[in-house]
């Protein structure tokens, strides 16, 4: 982040972590497939479990998997 920038982001935001979340907030609602894609990512690289997924994606559990199932992306069965 450039200084000025920076320093712009500071008037605004108490830390990066209340702008990221702001920031992530209005792209969500602008864009929100990005939140889905956002959960696919999160799940296929281990981030999160299947139903933590559904629920950052902001869909049922069984539209969750359906989006997976047309995306071709394999549910990972656990074994515990």
């Amino acid at each position: 982040m450039s200084d000025v920038v920076y320093r712009e982001f500071q008037r605004f935001y108490k830390d990066k972590e209340e702008f990221l979340k702001d920031a992530y907030e209005a792209i969500t609602i602008l864009k929100p497939e990005k939140k889905i894609e956002f959960a696919i990512w999160l799940y296929k690289e281990g981030i999160v479990s299947l139903e933590r997924a559904s629920e950052i994606a902001g869909l049922s559990l069984f539209e969750f998997k359906e989006v997976l199932r047309v995306k071709g992306i394999k549910i990972k069965i656990s074994t515990n």
